[in-house]
Order: structure tokens, then sequence, then C-alpha cells
């Protein structure tokens, strides 16, 4: 062996060793993780929810807000969101499709639902109460409950909104920020008989707001456009939709009809069907899917019936 090989190859089993001699670290004694790590980065800390303290429920799931950032006087217990007696549970209730996104975090704030209810005395659960939106920044004081209702993220771009019922059990919802400004109020227009709960069925196209709403002329679902005024919301398409995904550069919104892709601009003229992906049909559970964007078009999933499930891509072409 050449001699640059022979101290190459050494410089690598020391360093190597030096890892492998490495040990499990332990951070702080005593801060028992009752639940498994449910946990997002704000800046250099760790921030994750944990239940040390609630009641031996076996409903119960984390209501303490805790941060880390890998030392013992640097993890520290931050806030218990458990509102009422101990023996009421409060779940955490997930703001997406995985359990595991239970933390939604935005310029360095975190966002959960807590959902409270009533114990039945028996370890059990007998009644929903309510469900509640909680920002956190990983202090006390930055740890508070936004609003509550059956809330729903909405992220376009860069944005974070949340869909929000208003009041609750209405057909009219409203869309708002992080900072509770609401950007699109469902009593907009008078003809809008349910507005969507469902954030998929709602975009952004620079400052216009496209939605899949039930109308009260037809009393079926239409695509909406709206600039936040009632005389600017108006049907551009008596179609109706779901999975919206806008492109990179805002410019086209495309989503799915069953087993068509269809693409919008938010005008009448522009909104039409791009392709029928399936047009011998497919089961439900194989329409098109997971709609990812780029720059001027789409990625997504979905099986034409043939190939079985496959990534397709589309410039709305």
């Amino acid at each position: 062996m050449k001699p640059k090989h022979l101290l190459f190859f050494l410089f690598l089993l020391i360093s190597t060793g030096q890892v492998l001699a490495q040990t499990p670290v332990l951070v702080k004694q005593n801060a028992l993780i009752k639940t498994n790590l449910i946990g997002t980065a704000i800046g250099n800390k760790l921030l994750f929810l944990n239940n040390q303290k609630n009641s031996t429920n076996r409903f119960s799931s984390p209501s303490e807000v805790w941060t880390s950032d890998g030392t013992e006087s640097g993890t520290t217990f931050i806030k218990d969101i458990q509102g009422g007696p101990k023996e009421n549970p409060v779940l955490i209730k997930s703001l997406s499709l995985s359990y595991n996104d239970i933390l939604y975090t935005y310029q360095n704030k975190s966002y959960f639902v807590a959902e409270s209810y009533f114990s039945d005395g028996y370890g059990g659960i007998s009644s929903y109460v309510f469900s509640s939106l909680i920002q956190t920044d990983g202090t006390t004081t930055g740890t508070r409950g936004l609003v509550s209702g059956i809330i729903s993220p909405l992220r376009i771009g860069s944005d974070l909104y949340f869909v929000v019922p208003k009041p609750i059990g209405s057909n009219y919802s409203l869309i708002m920020d992080v900072n509770k400004k609401v950007v699109l109020d469902g009593t907009i227009s008078s003809d809008i008989q349910a507005f969507p709960s469902d954030p998929d069925k709602i975009t952004r196209l620079g400052s216009n707001w496209l939605l899949f709403a039930t109308s009260k002329q037809t009393g079926t679902e239409a695509l909406y456009v709206s600039n936040g005024l009632a005389s600017g919301t108006k049907i551009i398409s008596n179609t109706s939709g779901s999975n919206f995904m806008a492109t990179g550069s805002g410019k086209s919104a495309f989503f799915f009809k069953g087993t068509e892709l269809w693409i919008t601009d938010g005008t009448s003229g522009g909104t039409k069907i791009i392709k029928n992906i399936a047009p011998g049909g497919v089961p439900v559970t194989d329409y098109p899917k997971n709609p990812r964007p780029l720059q001027d078009g789409i990625l997504f999933t979905a099986n034409d019936g043939v190939s079985g499930n496959e990534l397709w891509i589309s410039d709305g072409t």
C-alpha cells in the first residue's frame, strides 16, 4: 500500500473510531417523556410536546410545551395548555394528514390544535367540548390560544393561513392569517351557500382567491374567484374540483376533478381541462393526487388504468 494511501486509511480509521466511541448523553434527568417525541425546530432549539404532569388517563396526550437546546439547563417546561381539571383530557390534533406533522412551523412559531373533552370518570372520554388553535414561540408568554373551532392549515407559497368556521356549525368559514387578520370572509358573496372548509379547495393567485364553493343558484359546487370584495367575487366555471396547487410563478393553478387534470388562471377563458388521465376509469383511491408545484407546472401521482400509479408532470398543455 502506498504511504499516502496508508495515511488516508489510518485517518479514516481514527475518525471512525472517534465517532463510534461517542456514547449517548442524558440531556435532563427526571424530564419524563411519556409520549412519542413530537417536535419541531425553532431557531437552535427543539420545541416538543409532552405530558409529564398529565393524569394517568389512558386517553391523555401531550398538553405541555417544552423546549431543548440539547443541554440540561436548556431543556425546560414552558407551559401546560391543559384547561380545567386534570382528569378532563386534552387531545392534540394533527394539522395535516400525517399524525407526525402535529406541529406546523411558520416564521419561528409553531401551531397545533388542542381539543378538550370531559372525562367519563372511568379513564375514557364522554363528550367533546371545543378545539383551539395554539400558537407558540417557545416561551411562556408566547404560548397562547388564537381561535376556537375546527381549524385547517392552508399553506400557499411561503404564506400560512387557517380556514376557520364562522360560527362553528354554520356553512360559512373565513380565512385568517397567523396574526388573526381575516383575509377572506365566507359571507363575502350572497350567492355562496356553503364556503369550503377543506383547504384543498382554496388557493390564491396574486391578489385573487380561488375557491370551490356551493352556489345558491344551482345548489352545486362551482369555481369562484374573489378579490375580497363582494363586487369582485364571481363564478368563473361551473365545474367542481379539489387538490388545488398554484404554480411557483403564481400565474396559474392546477386542480383535479375525478381523473381529470384541470388548469385555471383565475378567468373563465383560462379555466379548462388538460387531460383525462384515466378515461377508462380507475378506483377512487387511484385518482390523481399528491400535486407538488413547479415554477410553471406540477408533479403529481396518478394511475392511468394501464400502468399503475406513476409520477406525472404537466406544464398546463
